[in-house]
C-alpha cells in the first residue's frame, strides 16, 4: 500500500535480477510465479573506460596557447561586436594544431567560418597520418570523394565528427544534424587539425574529448529483432 520497499544487491559484473510483486495472501499452489526473462543470448560484462576531454579552447584568453603548432598566417582576432569573443582566423596556406594522448573513439566538434573563394580543411590524425579530413570548398563539405553537409560563405556552422576507428567509420553532424557516416583510418587519434589551402577561414570553441556514446545494445530495428524476445501480445 505505497510502502517503500528496498531491493539489496543490484550491483556487480552482470548481475540480472527479475522482481516479482505478490500480495500476501498469495499461495505457490494458485498461480506460478511467472519465469524470469533472459535473453536468448547474454552480452559479455562491459568493460569500463575512463574517458578523458583533451582539449576545451573557446579563444577568449587574448592570444592563442602556446601548446598549439602554427604555420602560415594564423592571427588571434576578437568580433566587432563583443570584444571579448575570440577566435582564430588563418589566411592563404596555413595550419594550426593540437597534439593529444587520444584513443581510437574521439569526438572532435568546432565552429568553423569559410569566406567565399576559400578552401579550409578540418582533421583528426594518427601517429601514421591522416585518419579522418574533411574539406570545405564552394559551399560543400567533402570526405573521400563524397559530400557530407553544405555550408554559406562567410558564415558561422557547428561542426562535429565522431571517429571510431575501432571500425574505421567517423559520423558527421553539421549544425546539430547527423549527415553521413563515412569510412576512415583506424587506430589511435592523436592530433586535430584545421588548415586553410587559400582564401580566408576562422576557427572557434574547439573540443576534443572520448566518445562516451558507446552502447551495449543501439539497435533502430531496420532490421528483424530476431536478438529479442517478445514477452506479450502488446509486443510486434
Amino acid at each position: 500500500d505505497g510502502a517503500h520497499v528496498h531491493v539489496p544487491g543490484f550491483e556487480g559484473e552482470s548481475n540480472h535480477f527479475s522482481v516479482f510483486v505478490l500480495p500476501k495472501s498469495y499461495e505457490v499452489s494458485e498461480v506460478p510465479v511467472p519465469a524470469a526473462v533472459i535473453a536468448p543470448k547474454l552480452p559479455t560484462p562491459y568493460i569500463k573506460r575512463t574517458y578523458k576531454n583533451y582539449i576545451t579552447d573557446v579563444f577568449n584568453a587574448g592570444a592563442i596557447a602556446p601548446e598549439y603548432q602554427l604555420f602560415g598566417e594564423v592571427e588571434y582576432c576578437t568580433c566587432k561586436e563583443e570584444a571579448r569573443d575570440g577566435f582564430v582566423q588563418l589566411s592563404g596556406d596555413a595550419h594550426i594544431m593540437h597534439d593529444f594522448d587520444g584513443t581510437d573513439r574521439v569526438v572532435a566538434s568546432a565552429k568553423i567560418r569559410v569566406e567565399a573563394e576559400s578552401k579550409a580543411t578540418f582533421s583528426l590524425r594518427g601517429a601514421d597520418g591522416v585518419l579522418c579530413k574533411f574539406s570545405f570548398e564552394n559551399g560543400g563539405i567533402v570526405s573521400l570523394g563524397a559530400q557530407v553537409g553544405e555550408y554559406a560563405d562567410g558564415e558561422d556552422i557547428s561542426f562535429r565528427i565522431v571517429y571510431n576507428g575501432e571500425k574505421g567509420r567517423t559520423s558527421v553532424y553539421v549544425n546539430c544534424r547527423k549527415t553521413m557516416t563515412v569510412g576512415s583510418g583506424t587506430g589511435k587519434a592523436c592530433t586535430v587539425r584545421f588548415t586553410t589551402k587559400y582564401g580566408s577561414a576562422s576557427i572557434d570553441n574547439l573540443v576534443v574529448s572520448d566518445d562516451t556514446e558507446v552502447y551495449v545494445v543501439n539497435d533502430d530495428f531496420k532490421k528483424s529483432p530476431d536478438r529479442f524476445i517478445a514477452q506479450s501480445g502488446n509486443a510486434e
